[in-house]
């Protein structure tokens, strides 16, 4: 796409190793690359302050991260394509924080 920047690492003309991306929108991801996609570790941020830093698997967050949220609240623990997902805690920009359980990723359980 016009306007996208990719510097990095390539290997049979797709992004392969270590690189950083730019979108038009002002997404910035820094990281591994597998196959044109985001696999390994990895730090994405987005133009309103939300960013993420952890494990990427084929383009998706997967496995251990971080994802912190404009508003200010955070979330740490596990991803499953994009989703949280398994054990991990989530914290409010008032400074409450839980200990949040997802058994499926359709089924959040809320943090009160």
């Amino acid at each position: 796409v016009h306007g996208d920047i990719y510097e990095g690492d390539w290997e049979n003309d797709i992004a392969n190793g270590r690189g950083k991306f730019k979108d038009i929108s002002g997404m910035e991801y820094d990281g591994q690359w597998k196959n044109d996609m985001q696999h390994g570790y990895g730090t994405e941020k987005w133009p309103d302050g939300a960013n993420y830093k952890g494990e990427y698997l084929n383009g998706m967050k997967n496995g251990k991260g971080k994802f912190d949220w404009a508003d200010g609240s955070w979330y740490e623990g596990n991803f499953v394509d994009n989703m949280l997902e398994g054990i991990g805690f989530y914290h409010w920009r008032d400074n409450r924080t839980c200990l949040l359980y997802t058994s499926d990723a359709a089924d959040d359980t809320p943090c009160v």
